[in-house]
């Protein structure tokens, strides 16, 4: 990360899918002997990518609508996904790549309406936290 922010290392499509591919669950900082916060330089490497780095029209449709427009709304989400449904149940699934077979594999056979809790309780008896 220091080196594409730095210009050692060219903002191309490898370093900038590595970035794009990390989770960003900082458990890496847990076991870093140097005690690096990588949290902390993924989000501004993050930022830079977005700034200097020209992706695909996909990408940016998927970045812009997908994840921006459609991820965060229920609603939108449950539309989005029906075609995808509905490929499954007549088995038309069959006929798209695998990428796209592998994702409507992973969805519900029946979406739920029902209301997430304000708080999950875990079954652990010692209280850490809320999130």
């Amino acid at each position: 990360m220091r080196a594409v922010h730095e210009g050692r290392l060219p903002l191309e499509e490898s370093p900038v899918r590595h970035i794009d591919l990390c989770l960003g669950c900082r458990a890496c900082e847990a076991v870093c002997p140097s005690g690096v916060q990588y949290g902390e330089l993924l989000e501004s490497t993050r930022d830079y990518v977005e700034k200097q780095y020209r992706r695909s029209v996909w990408q940016r449709f998927l970045r812009r609508v997908a994840i921006e427009k459609v991820l965060p709304y229920p609603a939108r989400m449950r539309v989005a996904v029906w075609p995808a449904l509905i490929l499954r149940r007549l088995r038309l699934d069959k006929l798209l790549p695998k990428t796209l077979r592998a994702a409507i594999e992973l969805l519900p056979d029946r979406l739920s309406r029902s209301k997430l809790p304000d708080i999950a309780r875990t079954n652990s008896a010692e209280r850490r936290g809320t999130v």
